[in-house]
């Protein structure tokens, strides 16, 4: 295969604030935001381009801590999905244009000229999870079908190389939360009147297995799952977040964290950014936002409603977006407590698509 073109998409505004850095990139086609994760601690970015110099294919762009951007074109497919290997490299897995049918190949972002293009497999739906041992982790789980198991994605490498791809259905119940962290893969889900918490190899084998007798029936997601330490679920009630903390016996306490919160519509999983630290986005009716959790602490809490851009509740701090309707994409740790947030205009947006906006922030 040959390497990626680099291409010249954007122009670029960079603020340096008291809050992180703010990069602004502006194109002069529009775009669709498909994937982020953090890499080599830059933002990494892939975009649908509306170009008529290449029709099918998608760009990747890489925005650095210090607001450099370097942008890519991938001639060899569209659909990306970004994910880094158990060594820390780039790769993702395209669509090859086919007249017929519709397979995914996976390969490295960059360096392929000693690649050969892979045999394709049915794409996998489910999103990007992390490492253990050899294995690039993806997890998928039908919300709409309760006949459905949840699936488990395990790209096996050996050494800088894809050797081989594992599918598992995994055994019910399903509508698990996944948590994988010191090589093992932790599931959470609602078994009757309790949660089921167990232990899973990457084959789907249930290694180690416990209920646990919860504050309410349902929960809103999981930042931590172990059994020798205090686990850590979110929870949602009464305009209010809180935070049930599980011991290795199974005790659950409450600890309270924020009130006078607007409802959240949606959560997305937890974002660790370094050991006890997590970032959680949301959306709601007025607006979205995102939330730190260090340990048992609420570091910060910022939310869009009523302003143009983030205003920090808990500190009064706010900044400005020049975007009219935006949408958080992703949230991406790039480094121990950093993390960059991708911002672009939402789906019903009439102007602006243009445009991608990269927060970078730093907690130390």
């Amino acid at each position: 295969m040959e390497n990626l073109k680099e291409i010249n998409q954007f122009d670029i505004q960079v603020q340096n604030t008291s809050f992180g850095l703010i990069t602004t990139l502006k194109s002069q086609q529009k775009q669709s935001v498909k994937d982020a994760v953090g890499f080599e601690e830059k933002v990494l970015f892939a975009s649908d381009v509306e170009d008529s110099k290449y029709p099918f294919s998608s760009t990747f762009v890489l925005v650095g801590e210090d607001g450099q951007v370097s942008s890519y074109v991938e001639e060899n497919g569209i659909m990306p999905t970004l994910f880094l290997s158990p060594i820390g490299e780039a790769y993702v897995s395209i669509v090859p244009y086919h007249p017929d049918k519709e397979m995914e190949i996976t390969v490295p972002l960059f360096n392929r000229e000693q690649v050969e293009i892979p045999k394709g497999n049915r794409p996998f739906l489910g999103d990007f999870i992390g490492c253990i041992a050899d294995y690039s982790l993806f997890f998928d789980v039908n919300l709409w079908d309760a006949r459905k198991q949840d699936k488990l994605l395990a790209i096996e490498f050996k050494g800088a190389k894809v050797k081989k791809k594992h599918n598992t259905k995994i055994p019910f119940p399903n509508k698990n939360a996944i948590y994988v962290d010191k090589d093992e893969i932790h599931l959470l889900a609602g078994e009757g009147e309790f949660w089921l918490h167990r232990l899973i190899s990457v084959s789907g084998s249930v290694l180690k297995e416990r209920k646990i007798n919860p504050t309410q029936t349902y929960f809103s997601k999981i930042l931590k799952l172990s059994f020798e330490e205090d686990s850590y679920v979110l929870q949602e009630r009464d305009n209010s977040i809180y935070l049930d903390v599980i011991s290795p016996e199974g005790i659950v306490e409450e600890q309270f964290l924020f009130d006078n919160i607007d409802p959240f519509y949606n959560t997305w999983p937890a974002v660790k950014i370094d050991k006890g630290t997590f970032v959680i986005r949301f959306n709601g009716e007025f607006g979205n936002g995102w939330f730190t959790i260090a340990g048992r602490e609420l570091l910060e809490f910022f939310y869009s409603k009523g302003v143009q851009g983030y205003k920090n509740l808990i500190t009064g701090e706010q900044f400005t977006i020049d975007l009219p309707d935006f949408v958080i994409h992703k949230i991406v740790k790039t480094k121990d407590s950093a993390y960059g947030v991708l911002l672009s205009p939402s789906s019903n947006a009439s102007s602006g698509k243009d445009t991608v906006v990269v927060i970078q922030r730093n907690l130390r």
